[in-house]
C-alpha cells in the first residue's frame, strides 16, 4: 500500500498525508489529556472553567508531542540550517505558528459546548478538525521551510 501511496502522490501530498496521520496521533493524545485534566480538576470549578482548562491542556501536550514528531518524520527530509540543535528555539516557533489554529480548535470546543450544548469531547474534535488545514499551511511555510 505504501509504494501504491508513493506512486500517485506527490512529496507535498504525502506529506499532508504525514501529518495528517500525525494529526490522527494527536488527537488521541489531546482526548487523553482533555479527559485526565478533567477527572483531576477541582469539583468546585464551573463547568465552563473545568472545559476551558482541560481542553487548554489536552492542545498544549498534543502540539508539543506533535512538534516532535512532525520535526522528525512529516518535515525530516528538509533543512533546518543552524536550528538544527535549538530545539526549544524550533518547539516555540512551532507554538508560535500552530497559535492560530490553537485559537480556532480552543474557540470552536468552547463555542459548540458551552453555546451549543455539545459534549466537550464532539466540540474539540469540531475544533481539530478546523484547525487542521490552517495548521498545515502554516507550519509547512514558515516553521519547517527549508532553509538551504
Amino acid at each position: 500500500m505504501l509504494d501504491w501511496v508513493r506512486e500517485r502522490l506527490t512529496q507535498e501530498q504525502r506529506r499532508f498525508v504525514k501529518f495528517c496521520v500525525v494529526g490522527a496521533s494527536g488527537v488521541v493524545v489531546n482526548l487523553v489529556f482533555l479527559y485526565l485534566a478533567l477527572a483531576m480538576l477541582p469539583s468546585s470549578m464551573s463547568q465552563a472553567m473545568q472545559h476551558g482548562v482541560a481542553s487548554a491542556v489536552g492542545i498544549f501536550v498534543s502540539v508539543f508531542t506533535n512538534f516532535i514528531i512532525n520535526d522528525v518524520w512529516t518535515w525530516g527530509d528538509r533543512d533546518k540550517g543552524s536550528r538544527k540543535r535549538d530545539f526549544l528555539g524550533r518547539a516555540a516557533v512551532y507554538y508560535v505558528a500552530s497559535a492560530a489554529a490553537v485559537g480556532l480548535q480552543w474557540g470552536i470546543a468552547m463555542a459548540t459546548s458551552e453555546w451549543l450544548g455539545w459534549n466537550i469531547y464532539l466540540g474539540q474534535l469540531a475544533g481539530i478538525a478546523a484547525g487542521t488545514v490552517v495548521n498545515y499551511v502554516i507550519n509547512n511555510l514558515w516553521t519547517f521551510r527549508d532553509k538551504s
